[in-house]
């Protein structure tokens, strides 16, 4: 849960139980809305203003305004999105 508790983050593994196949998923609980559902990653944590997160493959920014949604601002293999 972020540190505002207003979002939610969950990874959860799929049938076959390796990281690669795990599942992550973003959402906020109160508005009933997914800001990030991707598949092989495994979510490591908020920054401190909730605005950022890391997943164990890239640096994600939340962006605000009526489209909420994650963007991927690094990728750890060295791209940037």
């Amino acid at each position: 849960m972020s540190n505002d508790g207003q979002l939610v983050a969950i990874t959860y593994p799929d049938r076959s139980q390796a990281p690669k196949d795990s599942r992550l998923r973003v959402w906020h609980p109160k508005e009933d809305r997914e800001l990030l559902r991707a598949a092989g990653a495994e979510f490591l944590g908020f920054s401190p203003d909730d605005r950022h997160f890391a997943t164990t493959e890239s640096l994600w920014r939340l962006t605000s305004g009526p489209s909420d949604s994650a963007r991927r601002v690094i990728a750890w293999n060295g791209g940037a999105s």
